[in-house]
């Protein structure tokens, strides 16, 4: 059973991620796709326009053959983090013999050259302190290896870093990259077949039908029902109060304790809690040089879901903090069979396989379980919450 292994978040699925798809079976040789995918919050900060079942349904109908969850407590963390997981957890599948991304640049030799240079650590310390966010002091400090044009872009440097983990993991694992097509990450342009997803979630606020040529038909007609039923689009701005409200009754102290806080950043924050009136101004009153605004993101969501820097050390290090939870498969794969015997960690499908978990595992699915009720907050309409299981293995 060859499988090629790729990491995502669909938010929302369109029609580059069905190429993607496509062309990962097709360069890898591999018959199935296995995705792993952010659950109810993006690496990003933000809460995922829609549910995870709901994009793990899109990704089925539209060329995956399974998807499985990467928890909440990983998803909302820094690049290198959430590919060290990603990876750590498609690699326990037992089922990917390779690992395909996105990228602009579409050359796996330069980006596997960019993974393994060394940068000078001189430059990056002296960047860093001149108060620069961590990627472009990295990328500076790359600029002596030739490598600074690649980590200029996003897709790049993240792809730059699952290479990294593929090495740390398991280096048996074959890396392959797709280059991306259409609009880029940032480019706002949303009538466009390949439009980026950042446009689609733009144009959400203007008009629901706007995107409707860069979106599978089927996620296009869900979309609408959605929005039709007040649970479209999810966003953060919906959560301003429970935001607020994290942040106040935490406090400097136990802001400290938030994954991503440091060098007294919470008292930063704590200010800008009690003094702001909106999410907007919130982040700017938080905002400098030294962090980025994906940081500052991650670290209000990290105060809402209270995860901890502990927490996540303990997820991403622990060799029992893990499971493998499956949104989604086809039918008519195998798949889930195939995982039955071949998986390294436990398998979750049903509420009974909870029993099996170790205690470690259970604060990780229990986060995430959280997570998901949250994100129900976040709807402009229907904010009402169901069970982990309410929703059935989407089977296709």
């Amino acid at each position: 059973m060859n499988c090629i292994g790729i990491i995502a978040e669909y938010n929302p699925f369109h029609n580059g991620h069905a190429y993607h798809i496509a062309e990962a079976k097709r360069i890898s040789g591999a018959d199935f796709a296995v995705v792993c995918m952010s659950a109810s919050f993006v690496q990003r900060g933000e809460p995922a326009c829609v549910d995870k079942y709901t994009r793990a349904r899109w990704a089925i109908r539209n060329g995956a053959d399974m998807v499985i969850e990467l928890p909440d407590v990983l998803s909302v963390s820094c690049a290198e983090r959430f590919a060290f997981s990603g990876i750590k957890l498609l690699n326990a599948t037992g089922l990917v013999s390779g690992i395909c991304f996105g990228s602009e640049c579409g050359d796996i030799a330069m980006l596997k050259h960019a993974s393994e240079a060394v940068p000078d650590t001189d430059i990056l310390r002296s960047h860093l302190a001149e108060g620069k966010p961590y990627s472009a002091a990295m990328s500076l400090a790359a600029a002596s290896q030739g490598s600074e044009s690649l980590l200029a872009s996003p897709n790049n440097l993240l792809g730059i870093e699952y290479l990294r983990a593929i090495k740390r993991i398991n280096p048996e694992l074959n890396s392959y990259t797709v280059k991306r097509v259409g609009s880029g990450y940032n480019d706002n342009s949303p009538n466009t077949p390949f439009a980026s997803a950042a446009a689609i979630r733009a144009s959400f606020s203007v008009s629901s039908g706007i995107c409707s040529s860069s979106l599978p038909e089927d996620v296009s007609s869900d979309i609408a029902q959605s929005i039709a039923s007040g649970r479209f689009p999810a966003a953060s701005e919906h959560l301003t109060s429970a935001i607020f409200y994290s942040l106040r009754r935490l406090g400097p102290s136990g802001i400290a304790q938030l994954a991503e806080v440091s060098e007294g950043l919470e008292n930063t924050i704590f200010r800008s809690a009690c003094e702001e009136k909106s999410y907007r101004d919130l982040i700017f009153g938080i905002k400098s040089k030294r962090y980025t605004m994906a940081r500052i993101k991650r670290i209000l969501i990290n105060a809402l879901l209270g995860t901890t820097a502990e927490l996540q050390d303990m997820a991403l290090n622990a060799s029992d903090a893990l499971y493998i939870r499956v949104l989604g498969v086809r039918k008519d794969s195998g798949l889930l069979s195939a995982l039955g015997t071949s998986a390294m960690l436990p398998i979750i499908t049903r509420h009974s396989d909870l029993d099996g978990l170790s205690e470690n595992a259970r604060l990780v699915f229990e986060h995430s379980s959280l997570a998901s009720r949250i994100h129900a907050l976040a709807n402009p309409g229907d904010i009402s919450a169901s069970d982990p299981f309410s929703a059935p293995l989407i089977v296709l």
